[in-house]
């Protein structure tokens, strides 16, 4: 299902999501079929569902195992230790109590961590939605997050490769406990990875997902922005509307009802304080359910004074690849190609014997040509002014004359 899949078109953006639906279904049918092959466990509904609870359990009962181990040596260490400041072993002890904390805004450039792959991670996602009540519903969708996610081989070598878990729960004869068997299954599920799915995404609308939005500014000095900023994100599902950002802060987590594939983002600020402009060299957004990590390149000042003017930014957002790694996609620089120059656009057009226009130039007039003409029909409630000789037309045509003197 995997080369053969994207062969026959099923890898396809224009792959419908009746027959994706059909697909995954029959798949989860058969996972079914081949976890409840001589299971010791009859009575449970789902048959995939029930070993991934267990296999849960006894990862939690090692967690608590192994952190009641490491108080205990903790302890040992507080009353054997009198040179050691108590202080510092008592933050230790409270960190392994606390678990992890919800990042805080902070001016310091945010940092990028992979997304979390742990199976018992994509569990808790599941349980925690309260659309899915049952274990069938519950084993569907752990299914499809993982194919989305395209952690489904991973997933199931580590809980087939349990021996003591499996030995419990089937029998000698069983498909799963069969080497042979098991590599092949293994194999067939490896070969999923070759399709980009959505599956889950497109199967659950009405979820509350959390984003994550990391905002890269320049390392320019005063790059920063003392007004009020604010984002709005878009999907193939909705748009969440104008959600306003603390001060300073260039990271931040909140929840939306699923917006589907990203695809736009609008940034900007309410123009106030005494160094309003902004720079901003991209946001990268994150769903922290599937680990969807789209990248908005922007590279543009953002404010009166500065560029050409304009308080807000539309952004069209890009899908990273789960091969990429996110330190390459970053890109900050300590100068922007907006003040390479000692001018802005606005003076050159004053300019009454302007230089002839080069690659830079072109690109940026262009730029700012049509950010005019899409922000102008996103919100046509505005006027925007787009200066006719700085149009999409006349840009096209100065680089038809280029390359024709060329």
């Amino acid at each position: 299902m995997g080369q053969e899949a994207v062969e026959l078109g099923h890898g396809e953006v224009n792959r419908s999501g009746v027959e994706e639906n059909t697909l995954i279904a029959s798949l989860c049918d058969l996972l079914e079929r081949i976890f409840s092959h001589h299971s010791t466990k009859k009575q449970c509904k789902s048959a995939l569902w029930s070993l991934l609870m267990s296999y849960k359990r006894s990862k939690d009962k090692k967690y608590k195992a192994d952190l009641a181990l490491r108080k205990q040596s903790l302890a040992t260490t507080l009353d054997s230790s009198s040179g050691a400041p108590r202080s510092a072993i008592l933050s230790s002890m409270e960190a392994i109590n606390m678990g992890r904390r919800k990042s805080t805004g902070s001016t310091a450039e945010p940092v990028v961590h992979p997304p979390n792959t742990d199976l018992v991670f994509d569990m808790k996602k599941i349980q925690s939605m309260p659309a899915i009540r049952t274990d069938v519903g519950c084993a569907r969708a752990w299914v499809r997050l993982a194919l989305e996610r395209k952690l489904l081989n991973k997933h199931m070598k580590e809980v087939l490769y349990n021996s003591e878990l499996m030995k419990k729960r089937y029998k000698r004869c069983s498909f799963l406990r069969t080497e042979d068997e098991k590599e092949q299954f293994l194999f067939h599920l490896l070969s999923l990875e070759a399709v980009d799915f959505f599956c889950f995404t497109n199967a659950f609308p009405s979820a509350v997902v959390p984003y994550k939005v990391l905002i890269f500014q320049s390392r320019k000095f005063q790059a920063g922005t003392s007004a009020n900023p604010w984002i709005c994100l878009a999907g193939e599902m909705g748009e969440t509307g104008m959600v306003r950002l603390p001060k300073y802060t260039q990271e931040i987590l909140f929840e939306y009802t699923n917006l589907g594939r990203l695809s736009t983002l609008r940034i900007g600020h309410d123009g106030t304080g005494i160094l309003s402009r902004w720079m901003v060299e991209q946001v990268l957004v994150r769903n922290q359910i599937t680990g969807h990590t789209y990248n908005f390149p922007c590279g543009r000042w953002i404010g009166k004074g500065v560029g050409d003017g304009s308080q807000e930014r539309l952004l069209v957002g890009q899908l990273i690849s789960p091969s990429k790694k996110l330190d390459d996609v970053i890109r900050v620089r300590a100068t922007s190609p907006m003040t390479a120059g000692s001018s802005s656009p606005t003076s050159r057009r004053r300019s009454s014997s302007p230089p002839k226009p080069g690659k830079d130039f072109l690109q940026e007039t262009l730029t700012d040509a049509v950010n005019n003409i899409v922000k102008h029909f996103y919100r046509p409630e505005k006027e925007v002014s787009v200066k006719r000789q700085y149009g999409v037309t006349a840009q096209i045509r100065i680089i038809l004359q280029m390359k024709t003197e060329t």
